[in-house]
């Protein structure tokens, strides 16, 4: 809502993918998705475990039916239904993003796909390339790139207010590791977006000169390093850790 302006004049019929109940970005996509009363959740298939899937969707008020056990039958089966979802929200572990986006595009939805799109730039200009032949739209939650903080220290740093940027220091702290299968900790599973909020905030491109890197601690069988440090150059002069 915008100003106490709705966008649409009717709700849209909604499903999701993923954002089951130990997923903290599927309550988020809800919450946002409801608040303004432009989206009605119908279907979903909500969980690697079809059952586990079919009970959450049930406590959110999804029709038994309509809790699908993977997105191929949640796409195969809303599209033959006259009152089928029309927009799907994609919330599941970063490297199943392409396949289901592709999928869903291909069933006639609209998409919006938790970060990251996907994993190479071909991949995404695939996705946006079909989008336009579908005639569908296919959108990303970079919901940093909007958020207040950024814009202001994007401007502050526009402004000169804080002279020549020479380090940009990001980090992700977490409690979680590889072995409890949270996507974010899984470097496979998660991409590089970490790097995306001081590339926000000083603008500057996604492609680093120079990287160098150092592992600390004694490594296990499935994480390289108890810590690591990165270090990245990107063009014109910025460094960062």
């Amino acid at each position: 809502m915008i100003n106490g302006l709705k966008p649409l004049d009717r709700t849209l019929r909604w499903g999701m993918v993923g954002g089951g109940g130990s997923s903290q970005i599927g309550y988020i996509h809800r919450s946002a998705a409801l608040r303004d009363n432009t989206f009605t959740l119908l279907a979903g298939a909500f969980d690697i475990d079809a059952e586990r899937g079919r009970q959450f969707g049930q406590q959110l008020g999804v029709d038994p039916d309509r809790c699908y056990a993977d997105y191929q039958s949640l796409f195969r089966s809303e599209a033959a239904r006259p009152d089928g979802i029309q927009a799907v929200s994609v919330a599941t572990p970063n490297n199943t993003h392409y396949a289901i986006c592709r999928a869903a595009l291909e069933a006639g939805l609209h998409v919006v796909c938790e970060k990251p799109l996907c994993f190479s730039s071909e991949e995404a200009d695939e996705l946006v390339a079909l989008s336009q032949r579908r005639r569908k739209i296919i959108g990303v939650t970079y919901g940093y790139a909007g958020h207040q903080l950024i814009l202001q220290a994007r401007q502050m740093i526009a402004d000169g207010l804080l002279g020549d940027i020479r380090i940009v220091i990001c980090s992700l702290p977490t409690v979680f590791t590889p072995s409890r299968g949270t996507g974010k900790c899984q470097y496979p599973l998660a991409g590089r977006s970490p790097l995306r909020r001081p590339q926000l905030c000083a603008g500057r491109p996604g492609h680093p000169s120079a990287v160098s890197g150092r592992n600390h601690g004694p490594a296990a069988e499935d994480h390289p390093a108890d810590v690591r440090q990165t270090k990245l150059r990107q063009k014109p002069r910025a460094a960062g850790r």
